[in-house]
């Protein structure tokens, strides 16, 4: 009888430190990638066991920036750890594309980019944003 209170209360905490799924859409443009391709890489990229928990992130879709030029056979895909720098969790449609970069700080990032023509979702790099190069599974095809 007593281990039920203990058991009970140890699930409690788990359960209030995991972050809840966030699946918001926010639009900063109305001319991104269409919502319907955006869920079907959502989907997709839950597979990968490095992004099981996507869903609790912040996650931004662009239509891809190549040589200074809009790539709309692109989709650049950036994923980061909700709450750091106090970005809320989420989808963002957003416009200009911009991969971001690694610096010193330790917070989960991935970065990825979806070839529309061949239907090729390359994830190419997926870990903490302080191991930099580390972190890169692979040079990005795209």
């Amino acid at each position: 009888m007593r281990r039920f209170p203990l058991t009970y209360a140890c699930v409690l905490s788990v359960a209030a430190c995991s972050p809840a799924p966030n699946n918001n859409v926010a639009l900063e443009t109305t001319d991104g990638p269409p919502l319907r391709l955006i869920l079907e890489l959502e989907e997709r990229l839950s597979r990968d066991p490095c992004l099981k928990d996507i869903a609790t992130m912040r996650r931004e879709y662009r239509y891809g920036m190549r040589d200074g030029e809009e790539n709309r056979e692109l989709i650049d895909i950036s994923v980061q750890e909700a709450g750091w720098d106090d970005l809320p969790g989420g989808i963002y449609v957003k416009g200009q594309s911009n991969f971001g970069f690694f610096d010193s700080r330790s917070y989960f990032a991935a970065f990825a980019t979806y070839h529309i023509a061949n239907d090729d979702l390359d994830l190419w790099a997926c870990g903490d944003n302080a191991a930099g190069d580390q972190s890169i599974r692979h040079r990005s095809r795209y």
